[in-house]
């Protein structure tokens, strides 16, 4: 296991480019400068004093080997490539345009965020088409808790006896359906089952009551009982994850891992063991 470091910075700010004196791949995407590096590398101290100094911006994520995520049964699945925005560029008129907001808390912003509650009833709408090339799994901008994918993937997947999900259409704009991009739509979602093992902190929002959390670093512990129970490849946590915006946990079975990794479609996609208690 080891910590994955995400630095980025406005291609205004030249800042980060001090960090290419320690070799790392400073790469420029969607507006801005991105480059990763984990806690191995020879220079770690050096780079994360220099992160500081320069006041630069970073998420961190944890990696395992494959020993350790192909000894578990169930496993939470991230993609690292975050691209693109939804359509339109405007947070609330892209939540009036996707989800049914009925039951949506802003909770008392500023002060308290919640934003808990929307509910997917639209396809959704990007700014443009992904430039896939060897990548076949990414995220959106604001959306972490939805997986889209390439028409390559949802291929192998319509052919595969794998289950607990489909596919939605994407438009571009509001003109075209795309031909290469669609939604992993997961169609099922798990009752409370993160153990307190996993829990670093719950926030409860004062106006609607609901939680949310902020998980360890680390192995996911789930509930054995219910995760025994589930006959579902891929399905997602109740439990909203964050401290702002939170959102689902995604899980495959070991299956679904196996078929991503056996048709290299796991490039850009992160794993998360589970130990089951």
């Amino acid at each position: 296991m080891r910590t994955i470091y995400r630095v980025f910075a406005s291609i205004r700010d030249k800042k980060i480019l001090c960090l290419e004196k320690y070799g790392l791949n400073i790469v420029e995407e969607d507006n801005l400068f991105i480059c990763y590096f984990d806690s191995d590398n020879l220079y770690f101290n050096k780079i994360i004093k220099d992160i500081s100094s320069n006041k630069l911006s970073y998420f961190t994520s944890v990696e395992f080997n494959k020993e350790e995520i192909e000894s578990s049964d169930w496993i939470v699945v991230e993609s690292t490539w975050t691209s693109l925005y939804p359509y339109p560029r405007d947070i609330n008129e892209y939540l009036k345009k996707t989800y049914n907001l009925d039951s949506y808390c802003k909770g008392n912003e500023p002060t308290v965020f919640c934003r808990l509650g929307k509910k997917q009833n639209s396809l959704f709408h990007f700014e443009k088409n992904p430039r896939w090339a060897t990548r076949n799994v990414m995220r959106i901008n604001w959306v972490y808790e939805e997986l889209f994918v390439s028409s390559k993937l949802k291929s192998i997947f319509e052919k595969s006896s794998l289950n607990g999900f489909d596919f939605k259409e994407i438009y571009i704009k509001d003109k075209d359906i795309s031909s290469d991009t669609f939604q992993l739509n997961i169609l099922n979602t798990l009752p409370n089952c993160i153990e307190s093992e996993s829990i670093k902190e719950k926030y409860t929002c004062p106006i609607c009551k609901r939680s949310k959390y902020l998980l360890k670093k680390g192995f996911i512990y789930l509930n054995k009982k219910i995760m025994d129970n589930n006959k579902f490849d891929i399905i997602k946590t109740s439990e909203k994850i964050g401290q702002v915006d939170a959102d689902s946990l995604i899980i495959i079975s070991k299956r679904f891992y196996k078929t991503l990794v056996d048709n290299k479609l796991d490039r850009g996609m992160n794993f998360i063991p589970i130990i089951l208690k």
